[in-house]
């Protein structure tokens, strides 16, 4: 029998519920039996109104550059609030995010320790599940793009009740070629992709959250998570790796996620010396040069981003 990915996982497949349960069981536990079982027999009460309806929450590390683009890219099509935590920047990162922090945009929380990246995802939960009716759970390098319409309004408008968490899919960028950081910005300087990657981000209702064990999926005690169609799925966390049935597709013809994760080779190898809010230190093997070369892949031009980038650059220019 020949042996491949596609083999080992008819082999690996059947014992995945049992990781899966495990995993579940410990995040359940950290944020607290009882929380289960509230949100499970008392529902989430989205009758009532919250302060805001679309927020973000964020981690950085060194990462003040990027943050105006991303502020007003995301405030453009939707975003009222920003949840930033701070995971030791010494790149001026406060004082970028001042005149937001004045204006009550940004929420800014300090954040000490390595590998924070759960610890700050459990805490964005139950600080925000008052606060907020959709919370979205991205990085830096991620854009939330609304496909079909300029803004996020109409497809948060229209989740159903029965999800509490939507699956938002990347569509992963390339480098364009660039060597050195070009002086755009991130959204017209990076316009082909190519890199597959079927995974993403969410968009959830905090007060559906009963435990976090991975940046890229959460565990719901009540509600279904759902693609961008609102078709309900089943994923299987391992702890970080989050693995679906082999024949599962998932749309993005609605909304997804922009992942500018290699950007120039100068912006990537930076990365070596800012450290990973979510890392140990010194951690650096996610960004050699053979894994830029693996994933820069330049075939399919994208314009996405185009019809947003004269009202961006109106309120970063000057800045």
């Amino acid at each position: 029998m020949k042996f491949n990915k596609k083999t080992l996982m008819k082999f690996v497949y059947p014992f995945v519920p049992l990781g899966h349960a495990y995993y579940k069981i410990r995040a359940v536990l950290k944020m607290g039996v009882l929380r289960y079982f509230k949100i499970l027999l008392t529902g989430t009460n989205e009758k009532r109104k919250f302060p805001q309806t679309l927020s973000v929450i964020a981690m950085a590390k060194n990462e003040g550059a990027y943050f105006r683009e991303w502020l007003e890219y995301h405030r453009l099509i939707g975003v009222e609030k920003f949840y930033i935590y701070d995971n030791e920047s010494d790149d001026g990162t406060k004082q970028i995010l001042a005149p937001y922090i004045k204006k009550g945009i940004v929420e800014y929380i300090p954040w000490h320790g390595t590998k924070q990246q759960i610890a700050i995802y459990t805490d964005a939960i139950l600080r925000t599940e008052n606060k907020t009716k959709w919370l979205a759970v991205i990085d830096l390098d991620e854009f939330m793009v609304p496909l079909g319409t300029d803004t996020l309004k109409p497809f948060i408008k229209s989740i159903p009740s029965h999800a509490n968490q939507v699956y938002l899919l990347w569509e992963n960028f390339g480098s364009n070629g660039h060597k050195k950081k070009p002086a755009g910005l991130v959204i017209e300087s990076y316009t082909k992709t190519g890199y597959v990657a079927e995974r993403g981000k969410v968009l959830v209702n905090p007060r559906a959250v009963c435990g976090v064990s991975n940046p890229h999926w959460f565990y719901l005690a009540r509600g279904a998570t759902v693609d961008e169609n609102f078709r309900p799925f089943t994923a299987f966390d391992w702890g970080g790796k989050i693995t679906v049935k082999p024949s599962r597709h998932f749309p993005k013809s609605k909304i997804r996620i922009n992942h500018y994760w290699l950007k120039s080779f100068e912006e990537f190898a930076s990365k070596r010396t800012r450290g990973r809010a979510n890392g140990k230190p010194g951690d650096v093997s996610k960004y050699s040069a053979a894994a830029f070369d693996r994933k820069d892949i330049n075939l399919n031009p994208d314009d996405s981003m185009k019809r947003f980038i004269k009202k961006v650059k109106e309120q970063t220019d000057g800045a």
